[in-house]
């Protein structure tokens, strides 16, 4: 008995996770490690069926919302299928390493592209089977089998505003090369992970999380928090006159709806429209500094001295709504 375990077989291994929140730009994306995104069809010939271990009325259920097309059967999945030499004992501590190694590394590779490019990403299983060939041990014919379907549990639940779309694969590659988590800049890292849970959540949680998120790269403790977060997000994003007073406005409006739901429970006005602009602020600012590192006392203070050096900002004591957590007369 020893002697078998210790003789190699080949084994056959495939690494399936089927992709929601995306459409078919995506196929040929290199999800490093050998790893690509491919198109499967739902239908049994693609064997999706026998990789998650359902019949095929199972995997319509369960993928149907995963579709990339709405003319079609087709999904995208992260995949990859090859040989492996090795002896049972060795294979099964492989199939133990790579289960562990992949959910880490897809993990990233996934929250890294729903930073670069907008949409709810992700996958709810990830299937890693190894099968060997057939062997004789005496006169009895034999196989070797270890299989895994792991689910991902922040992943079910997602409400999609809209599908992410990549212009193209090889650049989408080379940003996501550049992007490793955690993000050792502390502050920058506690703004990725409100952002990023902003896809697992409501539209009215997601509007707290992103207002959440900009505060922490653009405030500390002071008070006119809606005034100095609003000006300071659109004179670090934009560059026009004309840019930074609309979106300037429109941030001091998802800022009322973020505490008007958060102080009388009204949801009214948070929208689909406004967490896609929120999450579109934070994915600038959180990518630029990313780019070009700096420490959040020297941003804010940089933010400041240019702030007052705009003279086009609107008298919001007379033009707008009081804002609850203004107590100063020139904020910046």
């Amino acid at each position: 008995m020893e002697n078998s375990m210790m003789e190699e077989h080949k084994y056959q291994v495939v690494i399936c996770a089927v992709l929601f929140g995306c459409d078919d730009s995506f196929v040929g994306l290199d999800m490093g490690e050998g790893l690509m995104i491919e198109r499967k069809s739902l239908v049994p010939k693609d064997s999706l069926d026998k990789i998650f271990e359902v019949d095929a009325m199972g995997l319509r259920r369960d993928y149907e919302t995963a579709r990339i097309g709405a003319e079609s059967l087709d999904v995208a999945c992260i995949y990859k299928a090859y040989e492996y030499l090795a002896d049972n004992k060795s294979a099964h501590d492989y199939y133990e390493q790579i289960s562990s190694e992949l959910f880490i590394c897809l993990d990233n590779q996934v929250r890294a592209i729903r930073l670069l490019t907008e949409g709810p990403v992700r996958y709810l299983k990830l299937a890693v089977k190894l099968c060997s060939e057939t062997y004789m041990f005496g006169e009895t014919s034999m196989s070797c089998s270890y299989s895994g379907i792991m689910p991902v549990g922040e992943a079910y639940g997602v409400q999609t505003i809209s599908k992410a779309h990549c212009q193209n694969v090889e650049t989408l590659r080379t940003e996501m090369n550049k992007i490793a988590f955690p993000i050792e800049i502390e502050y920058l890292q506690q703004c990725h992970v409100l952002f990023d849970r902003s896809y697992l959540v409501t539209l009215p949680e997601a509007e707290i999380l992103l207002i959440t998120a900009l505060e922490v790269l653009f405030l500390k403790s002071e008070e006119g928090k809606r005034e100095k977060l609003s000006k300071r997000c659109a004179v670090f994003i934009y560059e026009t006159e004309k840019d930074r007073l609309k979106y300037y406005r429109k941030l001091r409006d998802e800022y009322k709806n973020r505490s008007d739901y958060v102080h009388d429970g009204n949801a009214r006005k948070i929208s689909a429209e406004g967490i896609l602009f929120l999450r579109g602020c934070v994915r600038s600012s959180l990518l630029r500094l990313l780019s070009t590192p700096q420490e959040k006392r020297v941003l804010i203070s940089n933010l400041k001295i240019e702030i007052e050096k705009i003279d086009y900002w609107p008298d919001r004591n007379s033009t707008s709504t009081p804002d609850r957590n203004v107590t100063t007369n020139r904020p910046s």
